[in-house]
């Protein structure tokens, strides 16, 4: 890893002096750091995206796996849970679970069920939230994380408006979190959250945008930037059919850059749906993309809704808009209501049908 970065200040003609004052250490730091010693986790990765960004996730998974030092490990399995390099956060885990530091023994207890909530290695949400809830830990930092996960299992559960009140009353606490790379990776974890309410239950597609702006300017790296574009992109996607496929696309390229390739195939989904709604997919396209799809899909409010455009079936359609309005997607639900409208179906009907849609 270091003589990677090495062979980049060789190519690009940087010398240890002008990287050490970019980055805000001395030259002997620079210098010792090259030649093996420990430095700061952030440090090292403000290093590699100052000189070979396009491989920052295999550069630190590589750091992470060698490092020694208490802040170190807690920085790193926050890096490698946020860029779902869980290979990487497993070592870690394993390496400092014995460790006679107090603050990361807590850290590991609460990544341990990190681990298990991203690796889908758990009997059942309920079980993992007792499990999360069963912890003590006395650090504030290790108190948020759980709070944070605690906040993930209730949005998978859709329990959103409690997610929401949970996020918003403890954005003030991380604020108020020591170090500066927990905090902002934290704050990331939370608008993601946050991100989606509001463009999918709420379709407060004003207050995405801004939630979006947030998350890009934490600056976490491509995981969250890829979310970012993509909560973009479904703010515009019914007004703007440009701006919405653009960030798509941009989406698709973090998600790429990251590993992430259901990510990737996730764009190529709401690209698609893009063209759809922009009657740019004819029906036999359309019919030809729900013929590669299983029932489970084919029964889903997006499948009935796709089936409908083409058999202009109105009980399908509103099959569509009540299993969206049970499932919580609430755009979806605009959609199917729009193209109901179109059917000649009654609005103030269907704006009584729609003030039962959940909002958080």
């Amino acid at each position: 890893m270091r003589q990677t970065l090495l062979n980049q200040l060789e190519m690009k003609g940087i010398t240890k002096s002008s990287l050490a004052k970019k980055v805000d250490m001395s030259p002997s730091q620079i210098t010792g750091f090259f030649k093996g010693k420990e430095i700061a986790f952030e440090t090292v990765l403000e290093i590699v995206r100052y000189l070979i960004p396009e491989k920052e996730l295999e550069l630190m998974e590589q750091y992470s796996l060698n490092i020694t030092s208490p802040r170190s490990i807690r920085y790193a399995m926050e890096y490698c849970s946020t860029h779902r390099l869980l290979e990487a956060l497993s070592h870690l885990i394993n390496t400092a679970t014995n460790h006679q530091n107090k603050q990361l023994q807590e850290t590991v207890q609460m990544y341990k069920l990190v681990y298990k909530w991203q690796t889908k290695n758990f009997p059942s949400e309920t079980e993992l939230y007792t499990q999360v809830k069963s912890l003590c830990p006395t650090d504030l930092t290790i108190k948020m994380l759980q709070t944070i996960l605690e906040i993930n299992i209730l949005h998978a559960q859709k329990n959103y408006r409690m997610v929401k009140q949970v996020a918003e009353l403890n954005q003030p606490i991380i604020d108020q979190l020591p170090d500066e790379f927990i905090k902002k990776s934290f704050k990331a974890r939370l608008l993601q959250l946050l991100g989606y309410i509001e463009v999918k239950v709420n379709c407060n597609f004003t207050r995405t945008i801004e939630r979006a702006t947030e998350l890009l300017n934490c600056n976490i790296g491509s995981t969250f930037n890829s979310y970012s574009f993509y909560l973009y992109g479904l703010s515009y996607m019914l007004t703007d059919y440009e701006k919405s496929m653009s960030f798509f696309k941009k989406a698709s390229s973090e998600y790429k850059k990251s590993g992430l390739f259901a990510g990737v195939n996730a764009m190529q989904g709401n690209i698609f749906t893009l063209n759809v709604i922009w009657n740019k997919v004819s029906n036999p396209e359309l019919q030809e993309f729900l013929d590669s799809k299983n029932d489970a899909y084919k029964q889903s409010g997006k499948g009935m809704y796709f089936q409908s455009l083409i058999t202009k079936d109105r009980e399908l359609m509103y099959d569509s808009l009540t299993s969206s309005l049970e499932t919580g997607d609430n755009m979806l639900a605009t959609l199917a209501s729009n193209e109901l409208k179109r059917m000649g179906e009654s609005e103030s009907y269907l704006n009584r049908l729609n003030k039962l849609a959940f909002t958080a």
